[in-house]
This record gives structure tokens, sequence and C-alpha cells, in this order.
């Protein structure tokens, strides 16, 4: 006389998608235990057929990216292991990128020549199915990039040479160190390609033995940064006294004439009302 061995009932596995981590097994998310979802799926699944225990079910951190899904993938494919390991039959559904992470564990199983065996059935609801492709070796904007990259590589290295220089000097960092309240003259560029595209524009840039100084600033006045780039209204002022140069001058009578050192402009105002 032989006695049948009940066979093990299998696992409907649940996995979430985007921005649905737990951190426990119950709650109302659809794929906790006790939820809406949960309680209705153990009233209609076959006797055969039941959900994890508390402490089994899958978890992933829900984040919305290719890298995290294809983590959690492997993560899968692990726990899935165990129940093959175990002879426990199975079903997966993946809702959202949850299907992806299940697509990503079948794909990695084959990959690995070592098939899911106990797997029954697996099903997604609403999952956006990615198809990647990567770019060829002979892509257009992959040559202009490797070009500029090589381009830049020079102006890249002279840089960072000089401002390994420039703050192993000693005293050659006094400046940022100036005591509150004093003026500092001089601030030192390093010598890229803007130095060489601001000159194409049309900026003075004087080269001295400290470096290389942009343009200056002489209001004549006490302003503040807002007053001298939007003057108070009813003040007049040269225009062209505002380009390139960076070399202004604020102050002018409302009655239109000039203040001794100002930019020349040939008796024209223009007067903001």
């Amino acid at each position: 006389m032989s006695l049948a061995i009940p066979a093990k009932p299998e696992k409907l596995i649940l996995v979430h998608g985007t921005f649905a981590n737990r951190d426990s097994d119950e709650g109302n998310s659809w794929w906790q235990l006790g939820s809406t979802t949960t309680e209705g799926l153990l009233q209609r699944l076959p006797s055969d057929v039941e959900l994890p225990k508390n402490g089994e079910l899958f978890h992933w951190s829900g984040e919305n990216s290719e890298r995290e899904r294809i983590k959690a993938a492997d993560d899968l494919l692990q726990h899935l292991r165990k129940l093959e390991a175990a002879g426990v039959h199975y079903h997966l559904v993946g809702h959202s990128h949850g299907g992806s992470v299940i697509w990503h564990a079948l794909r990695q199983s084959v990959l690995e020549r070592n098939p899911l065996s106990t797997l029954r059935s697996w099903a997604t609801v609403g999952t956006p199915f990615l198809h990647l492709k990567s770019k060829g070796g002979n892509s257009l904007m992959l040559w202009l990039n490797v070009g500029l990259a090589l381009l830049l590589l020079k102006p890249a290295a002279t840089t960072l040479l000089k401002m390994l220089r420039l703050f192993a000097a000693p005293g050659s960092t006094s400046w940022l160190n100036s005591v509150e309240g004093q003026r500092i003259d001089t601030v030192t560029l390093w010598d890229t390609p803007v130095l060489w595209v601001m000159e194409k524009l049309g900026e003075p840039i004087q080269r001295t033995s400290h470096g290389i100084r942009v343009g200056s600033l002489q209001s004549g006045e006490n302003l503040t940064l807002t007053q001298f780039f939007f003057p108070l209204r009813g003040l007049a002022y040269p225009r062209h006294c505002f380009a390139r140069s960076l070399r202004y001058h604020q102050h002018y009578h409302l009655s239109g004439q000039p203040s001794p050192g100002s930019c020349p402009h040939q008796g024209r105002t223009s007067t903001r009302r």
C-alpha cells in the first residue's frame, strides 16, 4: 500500500511597479498582504495556488531607472532560484515596470543557459516594454563628440597645470584671504578658449605680470550692482557707453550734460522715463 504525497501548493509572485515600493509586507498597496487586491485573489485562486506568506514577498526599490530595474531583475532571479531548488511551482504577475523586472529576469535566465523549470506562467499589466538600441560606431554625433574632446584636451590640460601652479605657489592665493573691506583689484583668469572667444567679440583683455584681467569697473559713484546695471528713472546716459569694455560712468546731470570724465557721446543722451 502506497501513500500519495500531497503536492506543494504553487506560489503567485506579485511584482510592483515604479514608486510602489513599501517596507512592510502588509499594507494597502495592491501587492501587499491585506490589501483589497490580495484579499480578492485569495477568494478566487484555485486551492492549489497561494500567495507568499509574510516575510516572503518580493521587494525592489521601485525607482524609475533602467539600472534599478535590471538590478531588481537580478534579485528576482535569485528569489526564483530558491523556489526552483525547493521544487515549488510558481506564477509571476507584474504591474507597470514590475513587468519589466520580470522580463529582464527571464531574459537573464536564458542568457545564463539555466532556464526556470518550475515556472508555470507569467503575465504583465500595463508594462511599457522598452526597446533599447546601441548607437553604431559610425554615428555622426559620436565622431563630432570625439573631435570636440580631442580639440579641448590640450586647453584642459593647460588650465589644470595653471590651476595647480596658482594654488601651489606661496602667496598666490592671498587675494582670496583679503582683509574685510579691502578692495580686490585683480582677479586672475586661466588661459582657456574662452579668452580667445572674448577677444573676437571685442572684449578688452589686459595681460599683466599677475595674469589676465578682463575689462574694469569704474562707476564714479557709490552705486549698488542693481543701480549700476539698471539706472534709476530719469537718469540720462549714453547707451554706447554700455558696450563691451565694461568701463562705464554712470553719473550724469538730469540736464543731459555729461559730468567730467564721462564717455563722450557727441551731445546725444538717452533718458529713461
